[in-house]
């Protein structure tokens, strides 16, 4: 059973990629959510100059036990309502994090005439730990959703699946555009979150996703991008990211930018 949320404010904000907003949140994750305008804000980026991105590159080593089962799913429908592609911007894998409340990713190939939906699912939960809803899909691009808005905490070793869906028929959801991700919460090994500390977000981006940290590397190049976002050379950064785990569709945006 999912918990949907109703949208006050700017019923149009949801999708806008990286835009910024209040929210009045319930004290618990899971009881009613009611944003005064989008869910999808964007992370408060760290104070940095301005990133060196000809010097730092980006490697993505995935974790030694990601496994070789698939967990990404991608959907696309084109039809009256809909025509567009979603993707959970994440490797075909199980993805790590070290925060409590990251953010999450996702890539709308074009508008849809459509509902939307983000939700966050616990392992043998009945009801979701997220669950937010606006009237219409109508914005292309890369989005991020903050579990920090909504006081949404991941518990360490648990594998959350996240899920975006356009819904074109309320009655009839086997019609919905569905893009699903894995993300896991773990302890940063070694002295990997002293060495992050004092650094910018690009740095920061390249030491997690050489660690194998996917969610973390990918939200800390965004905060840069967020910063700097006339910087090319940032946005190639965060499309290589894509190209890696196999992303090209989303990695093409940032190339055209």
């Amino acid at each position: 059973m999912r918990l949907q949320f109703c949208f006050a404010g700017l019923l149009a904000a949801l999708l806008i990629p990286f835009s910024n907003g209040a929210a009045q949140v319930a004290s618990s994750p899971t009881a009613t959510v009611t944003p005064a305008v989008s869910p999808i804000a964007s992370a408060t980026a760290s104070a940095v100059a301005s990133p060196t991105a000809a010097s730092t590159k980006l490697f993505y080593k995935p974790p030694a036990a990601s496994g070789n089962i698939p967990t990404r799913v991608s959907g696309g429908a084109r039809g009256e309502a809909v025509d567009a592609v979603l993707i959970a911007l994440v490797p075909n894998h199980v993805a790590l994090t070290t925060q409590a409340q990251p953010s999450l990713f996702w890539f709308q190939s074009k508008p849809a005439k459509a509902k939307f939906e983000v939700t966050v699912v616990e392992p043998k939960k009945p009801k979701p730990l997220l669950s937010l809803t606006a009237p219409e899909a109508d914005k292309p691009g890369i989005h991020r959703v903050k579990l920090a808005k909504y006081k949404v905490e991941l518990q360490p070793d648990v594998a959350y699946e996240w899920s975006v869906a356009i819904v074109p028929d309320a009655e009839n959801r086997s019609r919905d555009v569905i893009a699903k991700g894995i993300i896991k919460r773990i302890n940063p090994p070694g002295d990997l979150a002293s060495s992050v500390a004092q650094v910018g977000d690009l740095e920061r981006a390249a030491a997690y996703a050489q660690a194998g940290i996917w969610y973390d590397a990918f939200e800390s190049v965004s905060n840069a991008i967020e910063v700097h976002p006339d910087d090319a050379s940032l946005r190639a950064q965060r499309a290589s990211l894509l190209q890696q785990v196999g992303l090209s569709e989303a990695a093409a945006l940032d190339k055209k930018k």
